[in-house]
């Protein structure tokens, strides 16, 4: 049976790395809302056109966009999902009611600017400045942590520690995926 499993965690907390490890053992499919997006933009698709106009007005992706997107991925997979970094806000959890498992990737912000930095340096990233890293912990804390308490309380919560290398998270996370896969 498919499922769909959440990866939450703040802005450098391995997400991206976790869902290929994953994809590519359980033979997922990672949902990335920021890919679609620019896809649907690309491809000039109806959808694209709409949220090219938002993006250009700096605005925030509507919630119902991203619900949009992230169910018709779900629909057309045959493959259980792992959606990289949504829901994002507490409005999108709300309205994501076909989550079967929630893995928070916990993180110190102290190791978050750390990696977020080091990241900088290597991929001369001009978005993972200290001003920028700040901002991005501040919106995460007001914005993603409430989605971490809104699942906690619907018991599908699994929280690792997001601090330790991306194999020790990995051993964290892929005996929790499996169980959750297996069930029916």
């Amino acid at each position: 049976m498919k499922k769909v499993i959440a990866l939450l965690g703040p802005p450098g907390a391995g997400k991206d790395t976790q869902c290929d490890l994953l994809s590519k053992e359980y033979n997922t499919k990672t949902v990335s809302t920021g890919k679609i997006l620019r896809e649907e933009i690309k491809k000039k698709t109806k959808l694209g056109k709409e949220i090219k106009e938002m993006m250009k007005k700096g605005d925030l992706i509507s919630d119902s966009v991203v619900e949009e997107i992230i169910n018709k991925e779900i629909k057309k997979s045959k493959n259980s999902i792992i959606l990289d970094g949504s829901p994002r806000d507490i409005e999108q959890a709300k309205v994501l009611k076909n989550i079967d498992l929630v893995i928070f990737l916990k993180c110190t912000k102290k190791e978050i600017v750390q990696r977020l930095l080091k990241r900088a340096k290597i991929e001369h990233r001009v978005d993972d400045t200290k001003e920028v890293v700040e901002h991005r912990w501040d919106v995460y804390e007001k914005e993603t942590k409430p989605v971490v308490s809104f699942y906690k309380k619907k018991k599908i919560l699994k929280e690792v520690n997001g601090d330790l290398s991306i194999n020790q998270v990995y051993k964290q996370i892929s005996p929790v995926i499996k169980k959750v896969l297996s069930e029916e």
